[in-house]
């Protein structure tokens, strides 16, 4: 298929030509390390796994929906994958200001699900 095939062709270019793949190593530090300081602060937050831009969030009890739930609320999709755990995903294009905003987002809603300082 012509069309398909210059589709996919105009996509990997476009990767390439923004280098977005060391864009997504470099976001992907910075994601780790926001998400790592709400572990630390953050009581309802057990841990941080993931690489890249793709991360999961593991909560201490089964907050997922709330959290997700306080997200949405908020204009942020995030997944509940498990009763006690959300996934961040977001698109390869974002800037640090998207992804600020979208992790400040995240923390209010785990605040507000019962995650306060840690102990």
């Amino acid at each position: 298929n012509p069309l398909a095939t210059r589709a996919g062709y105009e996509v990997v270019r476009y990767i390439i030509e923004n280098g977005i793949p060391a864009k997504v190593a470099d976001d992907g530090l910075y994601l780790e390390q926001r998400l790592h300081s709400m572990e630390d602060r953050l009581g309802l937050v057990t841990g941080a796994r993931g690489k890249g831009l793709m991360w999961a969030v593991a909560l201490g009890q089964e907050a997922a929906a709330e959290v997700a739930a306080g997200c949405l609320k908020r204009g942020l999709i995030v997944n509940n994958v498990r009763p006690d755990a959300v996934r961040l995903l977001p698109p390869l294009t974002v800037t640090r200001e998207e992804l600020d905003e979208g992790l400040d987002i995240l923390e209010q809603a785990l605040i507000d699900a019962g995650g306060g300082p840690a102990k």
